[in-house]
């Protein structure tokens, strides 16, 4: 299998910090037969390494009464698609739209509008953000990954837990702007704390 990895798990110094998060457990997949394809949304779109740390201040999902998740927290390695409620007719959604009217919708989730991504001085670094994110979604459908395992808790690749924007080292259920864009084109999303146990087969 063809998997987007965050490049900061395979040993690349990207990071905000200007290190690494290498992950001997992602790393050791290629000895399982998989192809890992390194991504950093932040480098691609544009920001220095290092960089003044970032996190999500505005989002879709901030003041929703729906959780910010697609699923449950637990997903099929192999779905492409997140979580939607049934209305019980075919190609629709609980509030009456189609499917394909539904996913446009999601697409549009990681534009600017929807997010405001701020820097620790007060900068705002959405478009960089945005831009990133495109740029690896594009470049991993292009590689054929059916995977992404991104950097947990980061403000491009957490996925269902995120910093909270007040810089205090709180964490609220939520998604990175990097994550999200992948899940919503469906590719499915883990982070490095996640049972591999499933791809132990190549």
């Amino acid at each position: 299998m063809k998997i987007a990895v965050s490049a900061c798990l395979l040993g690349e110094a990207c990071r905000y910090d200007g290190r690494s998060k290498p992950c001997a457990r992602v790393q050791e997949l290629v000895a399982l037969g998989h192809e890992l394809v390194p991504i950093c949304p932040e480098v691609a779109g544009g920001l220095p390494t290092p960089r003044t740390p970032c996190e999500i201040v505005q989002a879709p999902w901030i003041g929703s009464v729906e959780a910010p998740a697609a699923d449950d927290g637990t997903p099929s390695f192999l779905a492409s698609e997140p979580h939607r409620e049934s209305n019980g007719r075919s190609g629709e959604t609980e509030h009456g739209r189609s499917d394909s009217a539904s996913r446009d919708s999601k697409a549009r989730a990681a534009n600017e509008p929807s997010w405001t991504i701020l820097d620790a001085s007060g900068a705002d670094r959405t478009a960089a953000y945005a831009r990133g994110a495109q740029a690896e979604l594009a470049r991993a459908k292009e590689a054929g990954c059916e995977l992404a395992i991104l950097k947990a808790k980061s403000p491009s690749c957490g996925s269902r837990e995120v910093y909270d924007g007040t810089f205090s080292g709180t964490l609220v259920p939520g998604w990175g702007i990097a994550a999200a864009t992948f899940r919503d084109a469906g590719i499915t999303v883990i982070d490095e704390t996640a049972d591999f146990s499933r791809l132990a087969n190549g």
